[in-house]
């Protein structure tokens, strides 16, 4: 089964949720979760104690890819583990 990444567009992403065997494809970035998405996204994003499992990107980060342009991303304390990316950048 394949599934979309999460995009997250502003905010936290609360605690304790594991990502696992999530599939980006195409434009899609981040096999797990995606931050921002379009251009000029902006805002703090906090990632704090997730799991990142066995998620693949063709791409661009195989666990997670993203950011904010006008705003601070911060990724702490998380297990990522066992990503990958097809063609491209970064397996986390």
């Amino acid at each position: 089964m394949s599934l979309s990444p999460t995009t997250i567009r502003r905010r936290p992403v609360r605690p304790g949720f594991t990502f696992q065997n999530g599939l980006a494809t195409g434009d899609w970035r981040g096999g797990g979760l995606s931050i921002g998405g379009s251009a000029g996204h902006h805002g703090d994003v906090t990632v704090d104690h997730n799991i990142f499992v066995q998620n693949r990107a063709e791409y661009f980060g195989g666990a997670l890819s993203g950011g904010s342009d006008l705003g601070t991303t911060v990724i702490t304390s998380n297990l990522i583990a066992g990503n990958s990316t097809d063609l491209m950048h970064s397996r986390a």
